[in-house]
Order: structure tokens, then sequence, then C-alpha cells
């Protein structure tokens, strides 16, 4: 069954993040990009880069590459232009933090171990346990989208690392999902000969990464709807309209009355701390649902 749209419009008015509701507004006809950019300056930082919670299973005040990437997915969806201060000043953050022999961004920092996290947080574990490509393959789409000034050099570097990191996954046979939306976000923003570069690789491991089988669909698990955000998405012919249509309805039944929640938490650690990431995560979660049944027509 469809969302009832005035009520859950009314839960996201009332308990959504300001960031998050200009942009559910902005989407729904009724609010203002520049509504969206204000809210993002509460999360960035003098350093160019973005913390303060914009991924609310980070709680440190600092810059991450992990919370800048999340702060571009905002500016890109609404249409930023490079020559807005607040890209302006992201792309300096990503400049300026770019590890030449890493050819990409290191996803966290050591702060992030002093203050409430998630526990896959962790500095140790979160530089180990993630792959290249989050989000170093997702920045690197943001510095071509925005950034013309950038060397060739580095773009060429980074790319050309990018490749390699695809070639890898391939080789194992297997991928971790977030670090494939880092590269599908890649793709979306390459040149033509980028793009036809990583599109085969990115086809096959997201064929096989996701879960087409709706008995499966519980919990926190990789979907159709996880690659393929609109009817238009360069991914969605991967899957058959049928089952499209069944997440689509298994989505609608995860509401919670009028609002959506997250299928996981911090298992009991920094308990305060997760009470407010699970309310802002809650209504990231309903804004971005509602947007994706709008754009397959469910609202």
């Amino acid at each position: 069954m469809a969302p009832d749209f005035e009520a859950v419009s009314d839960w996201i008015a009332e308990n959504a993040r300001p960031l998050d509701r200009a942009m559910f507004d902005l989407r729904m006809g009724s609010g203002s990009a520049d509504a969206v950019w204000n809210a993002l300056a509460a999360f960035q930082n003098e350093d160019g880069g973005f913390g303060h919670g914009i991924e609310p299973d980070q709680g440190l005040p600092d810059s991450t590459a992990l919370a800048s990437s999340i702060a571009f997915q905002y500016l890109a969806d609404t249409g930023a232009h490079v020559n807005d201060q607040v890209v302006q000043r992201a792309l300096g953050y990503l400049k300026s933090t770019l590890d030449s022999e890493r050819s990409g961004w290191a996803i966290v920092v050591p702060a992030i171990d002093d203050y409430p996290h998630a526990p896959w947080w962790g500095y140790d574990g979160a530089m180990a346990g993630f792959g290249w490509g989050n989000p170093s393959a997702e920045l690197l789409g943001y510095l071509i989208q925005f950034d013309q000034s950038t060397s060739p050099a580095i773009i060429d570097a980074v790319s050309t690392r990018a490749l390699a990191r695809l070639g890898e996954l391939q080789t194992a046979g297997e991928a971790e999902f977030h670090e494939l939306l880092c590269f599908q976000r890649l793709h979306a923003r390459s040149d033509p000969n980028l793009r036809s570069r990583l599109g085969g690789p990115l086809r096959v491991l997201i064929a096989g990464v996701v879960s087409t089988n709706p008995k499966e669909w519980g919990g926190y698990v990789c979907t159709p709807l996880t690659f393929a955000r609109h009817p238009g998405d360069p991914f969605a012919d991967l899957f058959e309209e049928a089952v499209l249509d069944a997440n689509l309805d298994h989505l609608e039944q995860g509401l919670q009355g009028d609002h959506w929640t997250p299928s996981w938490d911090w298992g009991g650690t920094f308990p305060e701390a997760w009470e407010r990431a699970k309310a802002d995560w809650s209504g990231k979660i309903t804004v971005d649902n509602m947007l994706l049944l709008k754009a397959f027509g469910r609202v």
C-alpha cells in the first residue's frame, strides 16, 4: 500500500534534520536548492570538508572523506555549480587531502575514535575493512564533475587506480555493495571513455552482489533498488520489472505508520548517541524512500 503522503510529509517536517527536510521540499516542488545548501553549511568545517554527523554513524565534528562524499551527494543532486562557495571549499578539502601513495583518500581520520560512532567506524577497523573505492571512486567523480582545474595527471592517476580496483574485485569474484555504489556514482560523472571501461565490470559485479529474492530482503541487505534509484538508471535493466515492482512493494511494507527507521543499530555501544543517530537516520531514510517511490510513480 502506498504511504499516506500527508502523514509522512508531516512527520518529515516535524522530525527530519533541516538538511533532509530541505531536500524533501525541493524534490516535492515546494523548496529551493539554496535551502539545501544553507543547511549543508552546518556540517562544513574551516578546511572545507564535512563532519558533524552528516553521516549519523560518525559522531566526530572533524572532516572525513566519507562524510564529505555524502555532502557532495547533496550538492550534485541539487545542481550546485563549481563557482558556489560551498563547492569551492569542499573541492579544496579534496585536493588537500588526496593521498598520492593511495591514489585516493583515507575513508576516516584517527580522531574518529575520540567520539561516539558505530562499531564499524573505529579507525583501525574502517581503514582495514573498507575497499579503496569507498569513497575514493566516488570522490573522483566529484572532481571530474565540479573541478576543471584539477591536474589531468591527478585525474589519470586516480582513474587508473579505480580501474585497477574494479579488476581486483572481478578477480576476487565478490564485492561489497557500498564500494560498488561509489563506483556507480563515479560512472555517472565520467567521460565517455572512462564510463565505457567502468560499465562492463560494474554490471557484472552489481548483478553478483544484489539479492533478487524477496525472501532475503529482511534486515540490512542489498536489493535491486540499491542500484536502480529511478526507472532510467543505467543499471536498472539488470533487473526484471516484476522484481523491481516487488522490491517497491517491500519498501512500502516497511513503513512504520508515518516513517521508516534504520534496519541496523550500534550493538549497545554509545546508547545515548545511538538514539540521536537513529533519529537522524530515520529522517534521512524516510526522505530517501519517499523520493525513490516518487521516481517510480508510487507517490
